[in-house]
């Protein structure tokens, strides 16, 4: 897991103890196409390292939904909502088999605030 934490640009800087322990307190979840990482409007429930696969962003406009984006793994979703309580803007749903880390919010809140650097970043 710390191999592609350090993937990714989110957790530059963190020392290797410390990314260690938060990525012991992740949660590996399998997705199949179609499955959300996040709904539009509502809240995120986790925050998401997408290890493997890709999700579609989209969003309801207009009567139709609209692609806004594809992101590949690695990367991340939900850290700027997770530390602000904003509902996502978005729906992310897998458009192919995603493997991914999950961490609860208040896991990652809790690791924002011992790393100030990180906060900056989501900010």
């Amino acid at each position: 897991m710390i191999e592609l934490l350090r993937q990714i640009e989110l957790f530059d800087g963190v020392d290797e103890q410390q990314l260690e322990a938060f990525a012991a307190l992740a949660t590996e979840v399998r997705l199949e196409v179609g499955q959300p990482v996040a709904v539009e409007g509502e809240p995120f429930d986790r925050f998401w390292v997408i290890a493997e696969g890709r999700i579609e962003w989209t969003r309801f406009i207009n009567g139709a939904h609209a692609l806004l984006a594809e992101r590949e793994g690695p990367t991340y979703a939900g850290a700027s909502n997770i530390l602000t309580g904003d509902p996502a803007n978005a729906t992310g749903r897998a458009s192919t088999p995603v493997r991914a880390l999950a961490w609860d919010p208040k896991a990652f809140r809790d690791f924002l605030r011992s790393h100030p650097r990180v906060l900056q970043t989501t900010i």
